[in-house]
């Protein structure tokens, strides 16, 4: 099912009342589930979903929930005479298993597409009249639904392996964009070093052949090739548009985020959308490598280096410091500094997301510790640094979580907005 692009997974709910009743209302001991991408929205759906279905028993199963919690909800909803739908995360893809004839979730990675279709499986189970599933497709992935009505027509029958091939086929990332990275990345690179030349080339000259020489082995001859695209004289409409949105605050324009702030209720969105549109070096991919030249040039300075994992964990904590960047933009409630749960559990998304098994296989044993430096980056806003309050890390020494690497992830994110020497006396 493909959502409009205007529209949401609670939109799309509320106008499916009708259908999901008369589902539920053939079977006597009706059982559905709903899984959707984030804790906050699982909430909103369970709300609202109570208030529309006073009939049903709908409860909510997700990281904010402890396991405890979870086995007696389970109890309680399997010997429940009415119908039943619960909703949640990708936690009830882990240890919970419900009876279901419905299924309800919002599209994924095809290895969790699949594995969420299999909770349907006739042979699985039994004693149902019928199976149904809904795979919700956002309307900005239009290429999914296209891809799927390729291999697979409605009211088709197709064998399970076909259909593997058919999701695989889909809800894959694009191929013919493996060098996206290469082109744009390298642009922007380039980008960067045109604006120091702007600013104070005699100054930043050090500094951009040290960045060259690091940018030239991940992008190699396309950082040099990307040069003359910034220092050519004459350039037309569209290069100028380019180079003006890979420098630009988020990548994104006045029009976009002020768009995004109205559909929040942000009183002020005129005036955010307008200062947020005209700052200089917030692009967040520049942001974040900012953060992490800064906080790695001072670690060299270290009494003790940096092991390799205490490394890879400088890198994926800052990469995801601004993680309420991330929940705004898509109009979803940011985790409360106490939730952990919720607060590891959407660090996992965004780390899946984000493709982090490419830069370092483990990172998932390491994800508290990950989640940890996310969100304590920020030094003085929605801190929450006490051990006790957070799964035991796996790291060697919890206590460097702390001191070093909270601290020079704290002052790379400070230091990026200084504008004069005596802020690191004022502003640290």
């Amino acid at each position: 099912m493909e959502l409009p692009k205007d529209s949401d997974t609670q939109t799309w709910l509320k106008e499916m009342i009708p259908t999901t009743q008369k589902i539920l209302n053939v079977e006597s001991k009706a059982r559905g589930l709903i899984i959707v991408n984030s804790v906050a929205k699982a909430g909103q759906v369970t709300r609202l979903l109570n208030d529309l279905l006073p009939e049903v028993k709908v409860r909510e199963i997700s990281g904010r929930i402890d396991r405890e919690q979870r086995l007696q909800m389970q109890s309680e909803l399997k010997d429940a005479k009415q119908p039943v739908l619960v909703v949640g995360t990708s936690a009830v893809d882990v240890g919970v298993d419900f009876k279901i004839h419905l299924l309800i979730f919002e599209s994924s990675d095809s290895a969790t597409v699949t594995q969420r279709l299999g909770r349907l499986r006739l042979g699985r189970h039994r004693g149902f009249n019928a199976y149904t599933a809904y795979i919700l497709i956002p309307g900005h992935t239009p290429w999914v639904m296209s891809r799927l009505q390729k291999k697979v027509s409605p009211n088709q029958t197709v064998t399970r392996e076909n259909l593997a091939v058919a999701i695989a086929d889909a809800f894959d990332p694009p191929k013919e964009f493996e060098k996206y990275r290469h082109r744009w990345g390298a642009l922007q690179a380039q980008g960067m070093f045109w604006r120091m030349t702007q600013e104070n080339a005699k100054v930043s000259q050090s500094v951009r052949d040290r960045m060259s020489e690091d940018l030239q082995r991940v992008y190699f001859q396309s950082i040099e090739s990307a040069r003359g695209y910034w220092y050519k004289k004459q350039k037309t409409n569209v290069e100028k548009a380019t180079q003006k949105q890979l420098l630009s605050f988020r990548g994104g324009s006045y029009k976009a985020h002020y768009k995004v702030l109205s559909q929040l209720g942000d009183s002020y969105a005129q005036e955010k959308a307008q200062r947020w549109s005209s700052r200089a070096d917030q692009n967040l991919l520049v942001h974040v490598l900012n953060g992490l030249l800064t906080a790695w040039n001072i670690s060299k300075y270290l009494p003790q280096p940096l092991s390799e994992i205490e490394k890879y964990l400088l890198c994926l904590g800052l990469t995801l410091h601004d993680y309420n960047k991330y929940c705004n933009g898509q109009g979803e409630e940011t985790p409360n500094n106490w939730e952990v749960d919720e607060i590891i559990n959407l660090c996992r998304d965004l780390g899946e997301k984000l493709n982090f098994k490419l830069f370092w296989d483990e990172w998932q044993n390491y994800l508290p510790e990950i989640a940890y430096l996310a969100q304590n980056t920020q030094n003085k806003v929605g801190t929450n640094i006490y051990p006790a309050n957070w799964p035991v890390p796996k790291i060697k020494d919890r206590r460097h979580l702390e001191i070093p690497l909270r601290r020079l992830l704290a002052f790379g994110d400070i230091a990026l907005h200084f504008s004069d020497p005596a802020d690191i006396d004022t502003q640290t």
